[in-house]
């Protein structure tokens, strides 16, 4: 009656959207990775160093998640590629997203 509650979300979801930031101090070269998982459990991160393959880095629940890796050369860039997808129940559900791709440095 009072307009106060806004229109219900419709848009589907196939994919989870995300975005990468550097998280730079007390040592770490890290990667802060901010994602909306529109109503599922979670979403399974992805990622790969260097020319090394892709690897499954962790299930993350709650976002942002950060990838505190080490440098695989400690004092040298790496370029590290990122693909989500979503989680649900026990396994990875749907298709990867694109990739993002960061420079970490120290």
């Amino acid at each position: 009656l009072l307009r106060i509650i806004g229109a219900e979300e419709t848009a589907v979801h196939p994919l989870p959207t995300f975005t990468l930031k550097m998280e730079r101090g007390g040592g770490c070269e890290c990667v802060k990775i901010i994602y909306a998982k529109y109503g599922r459990p979670g979403v399974v991160i992805w990622s790969r160093r260097g020319n090394g393959p892709r690897e499954q880095l962790a299930v993350s629940l709650n976002s942002p998640y950060l990838d505190e890796r080490p440098l695989l050369v400690p004092g040298q860039p790496e370029q590290r590629e990122y693909w989500l997808q979503y989680f649900d129940g026990n396994k990875p559900d749907g298709a990867l997203t694109d990739a993002a791709t960061v420079t970490v440095a120290p």
